[in-house]
């Protein structure tokens, strides 16, 4: 997984290099079961060089379909955008897409994070204990420069 980011790194950073932006934009926000959901991908050379695109493929989570694309090889001269069109459509028994801050039930006016990793999650850091006196300090600290006593 990890070497999976750094493949996709590696290639953002080449793909801007070179000044090539590559979008994809779904029809919708949301899919539900069994409704094709049609997908555009462009790419725009604004680079000085031409570029060519090899291949175009849709990748979606497991049991979508995914019939072939407009997959044909393309050359993009300087300035040029060009666009890929595809479906995918989810299994049945599969939910309608959501934000994953939605998918539990709000605890009063704030979001349930019960199920969150615990790096993720807020906690309440440790109360100063404080006396209600404060002097300036000059040693390393916060960075207003005043320290609890």
């Amino acid at each position: 997984m990890l070497l999976d980011e750094k493949i996709a790194a590696a290639q953002s950073a080449v793909a801007s290099a070179a000044r090539v932006a590559i979008d994809a934009l779904a029809d919708r926000e949301t899919v539900a079961a069994g409704e094709d959901l049609h997908i555009t991908a462009s790419v725009w050379n604004a680079g000085a060089q031409p570029v060519e695109v090899t291949r175009f493929e849709l990748v979606s989570p497991d049991g979508w379909q995914v019939p072939a694309a407009d997959a044909a090889a393309r050359k993009l001269e300087p300035g040029k955008l060009e666009e890929w069109k595809g479906n995918a459509t989810p299994p049945p028994g599969v939910h309608p897409t959501l934000p994953y801050f939605l998918r539990r039930p709000l605890v009063g006016a704030l979001y349930d994070w019960s199920e969150a990793p615990a790096a993720a999650r807020w906690r309440a850091l440790p109360a100063a204990a404080v006396d209600g006196r404060r002097r300036r300090s000059r040693s390393a600290g916060p960075a207003s420069g005043w320290s609890a006593k």
